[in-house]
């Protein structure tokens, strides 16, 4: 399965043992949030189950959580007295073809270092780190590598005998170094942890391997501090392995695979930047990834071992064609031809490092605080907050009371959206400092975006959910605010996405102009859009606005109060359709636009009727008197079609597509039945998107356009 992890588990109760697993390896801080990353689960034999979590959202929970160099219960803190320490310095060999400049910059962190050890009262011994024998390991009581990762690494397989390692950096301006933690301008700080017992010890386990030939013949494997890898050498040539987790076998074709155990490189390892996930320092598990291999096999049954984290031994067999070879820590060991298989085995002897840190990421997460609505500059200006304060909902806050209020604000281009907490106080004027940025999504596809929401800090998800799941919120763009009260505005339509794409589309193209002396809305709904065409259309002398619910209506003008002028007369109509709104210079209509298949009924989602009514007779309520005088609407690509059929020889009318945004079909589900949604798949163009990538499964196309009379030439 694609952008998937298996996590290889063992107990009747499988999510239960990845919880387990994960928790005791430092993949997550806490259980919550793991559940919404499984996405199923599969046997593997041996009474094992390989648990499968989508690796973008493990990613980031685990980066909400700050897993990233958590350290094990086990890491030893100080407790040795390095004063009475033989130290080793083993130092990177010159190579004839590195370059002038980088041998200087080696030489001269080298007399740096050297000249910062000699001032200490650590005994040292310098070697070449080429020149090394195990009985000069073995008169070490502490080990310092000077160098690069490559360099670390071929000390450190020579450890044995638990004598400690840290690494020094020789380039830290070109090279990040994974295990080189300390440089030569923060060697005297690390001098002084060591003597002062300020550092911890990780144990950090080798991969065992053991490789047999086609005729079953063993042979050892050097222990790998980092990685192992399989890989065809041959020219645009595919890796073809055999891999064996418990009873399941799987033939990939990739790229390469590669195999990791939970080392001090963390987040910036190899792993990790190859697509890997996050898995504890010093754990006894091991990461198994396969370069862009196929999903599926021959069948069509997808592969589960192509990104897996086990901690029980598994194989990788050869099905090499051409040049197939396997390495470690970075570096080729030899053949792996057809028929040769490795055994990987997890947890085998450890490599004891220095880490400089204090153990002060060990705090259980329960025990970890979370700043609660933390004050981040939510963008308001002081007119904007006025007129939140002017609205229903605020002003019914009886003093003495303390109301909680969500408050989704769009940029004027869309590009944002603002989840914030109005804090209101009964009887006090709302001020700054009473509003909370709960969470800002860039490029918004729905007013209420539920994946987005559903991937924010479990403290912000949560009090955005409660209070949009209680109603009284507050929606602003462009400088024009209505709100929403469930107590009061039962069956209205409130704001959605195309409502605010709605006014943005009238803004950006402007057609709020001077020309405009009447304006209708059919169906306001909450009013909205009627009430931005009453702030921003200078010229206005009366606003009319339809819809065929009461509450509606009673909604639209409750929001319309605070900014009625004098000199605008403004009239509603309980009714259907455009009948009875007279003539005006500019009609506005946002109708329901799902399509339905013949006999199928009526549904609140169906609106192509009010469409056809709109094109069909919507010229007839034009000012004959103003040129400008136009309709715009705002409809789905679900109803191309039928909106094809209304136009079609209409030769007076005069057609502009304004804009277009292409967003998740979000409505009541349970209204569409197999039938309708198999139609407007299949008839209408309904999109179909992976969910697991787009956060929604289905996604239509809004479209506002603008229709005038058509002036003869």
């Amino acid at each position: 399965m694609q952008n998937t992890v298996g996590f290889h588990v063992k107990g009747a109760n499988p999510n239960k043992a990845f919880f387990d697993l994960a928790i005791a390896n430092r993949i997550a801080r806490s259980r919550i949030g793991l559940a919404d990353c499984i996405v199923g689960s599969e046997s593997v034999g041996n009474g094992g189950h390989l648990v499968l979590v989508a690796r973008d959202r493990l990613l980031a929970l685990q980066e909400r959580q700050k897993v990233s160099g958590l350290l094990p219960e086990s890491a030893q803190i100080g407790g040795e007295n390095f004063q009475r320490k033989q130290l080793l310095l083993a130092t990177k060999t010159i190579s004839p073809q590195m370059p002038a400049i980088e041998v200087q910059e080696h030489n001269d962190s080298l007399a740096d270092v050297k000249r910062i050890l000699l001032a200490s009262d650590v005994k040292v011994t310098e070697i070449s780190a080429d020149k090394i024998t195990p009985q000069d390991l073995v008169q070490s009581n502490l080990v310092a590598v000077f160098g690069g990762d490559g360099t670390f690494l071929k000390v450190a397989s020579m450890l044995q005998n638990g004598i400690p390692i840290f690494g020094i950096n020789s380039a830290p301006s070109r090279s990040f170094g994974h295990y080189l933690k300390v440089t030569a301008e923060t060697l005297e700080a690390a001098l002084n942890a060591l003597l002062t017992g300020q550092y911890c010890v990780l144990d950090l386990p080798r991969i065992c391997a053991v490789i047999s030939d086609s005729q079953g013949r063993e042979a050892p494997v050097p222990s790998a501090l980092n990685d192992l890898f399989v890989k065809d050498m041959g020219f645009a040539k595919a890796t073809r392995t055999r891999m064996g987790c418990a009873k399941r076998h799987e033939d990939h074709f990739s790229d390469g695979v590669l195999i990791s155990a939970a080392t001090a490189t963390g987040v910036n390892s190899w792993m990790h930047n190859s697509g890997g996930v996050i898995v504890g320092e010093g754990s006894g598990l091991i990461q198994c990834l396969s370069f862009n291999p196929n999903r599926t096999d021959r069948q069509g049954n997808p592969n589960l071992l192509t990104h897996f984290v086990t901690g029980e031994p598994f194989t990788v067999e050869s099905l090499g064609r051409h040049d197939t070879r396997y390495g470690i820590n970075g570096e080729e060991v030899g053949p792996f031809p057809s028929g040769s298989s490795l055994m990987i085995c997890p947890g085998g002897s450890s490599v004891r490092m220095i880490e400089f840190r204090a153990k002060t990421e060990n705090v259980p997460a329960q025990d970890i605080l979370p700043e609660l609505n933390p004050r981040k500059d939510h963008g308001l200006t002081a007119e904007e907050i006025t007129k939140i304060d002017t609205t229903h909902v605020c002003r019914s806050v009886r003093p003495g009371e303390k109301k909680q209020i969500l408050l989704l604000h769009l940029s004027d281009d869309l590009s944002s959206l603002r989840i914030l907490t109005i804090m209101k106080r009964g009887g006090v004027v709302l001020s700054a400092k009473n509003i909370v940025l709960n969470a800002e999504i860039k490029d918004p596809r729905l007013l209420y975006p539920t994946a987005e929401i559903g991937n924010l800090p479990s403290v912000d998800r949560d009090i955005v959910h409660n209070l949009f799941r209680y109603g009284n919120y507050i929606t602003l763009i462009n400088g024009v605010v209505v709100d929403w009260d469930p107590s009061e505005d039962k069956n209205v339509w409130g704001p959605s996405i195309d409502t605010v794409f709605f006014i943005h589309s009238l803004q950006k193209h402007g057609v709020f102009n001077g020309s405009v002396r009447v304006v209708a809305e059919i169906g306001t709904g909450g009013g909205m859009i009627i009430k931005a065409a009453l702030e921003k259309c200078l010229a206005l002398e009366e606003i009319r606005l339809t819809d065929v619910e009461m509450n509606a209506l009673r909604c639209s003008l409750r929001n319309l109060q605070p900014v009625l002028r004098e000199e605008v007369r403004t009239a509603a109509y309980n009714a259907k359709g455009i009948k009875d709104i007279g003539t005006v210079d500019l009609l506005l209509i946002n109708p329901p636009y799902i399509p339905k298949p013949a006999g199928n009924g009526i549904n609140q989602y169906e609106g192509t009727g009010l469409i056809r009514e709109v094109v069909s007779d919507g010229l007839e309520h034009l000012n004959p008197e103003n040129p400008e005088a136009s309709i715009v609407i705002n409809y789905s690509s679900l109803a191309q079609n039928d909106f094809d059929q209304f136009v079609q020889g209409r030769e007076d009318l005069e057609i502009e597509l304004l804009e277009t945004l292409t967003v998740p079909l979000k409505i009541n589900w349970t209204s569409i039945d197999s039938e309708w949604l198999n139609y407007l798949i299949t008839e209408c163009g309904l999109e179909i998107r992976d969910d697991q990538i787009h956060g929604y499964r289905y996604w239509h196309t809004l479209k506002i356009i603008k229709i005038k009379r058509k002036h003869k030439s």
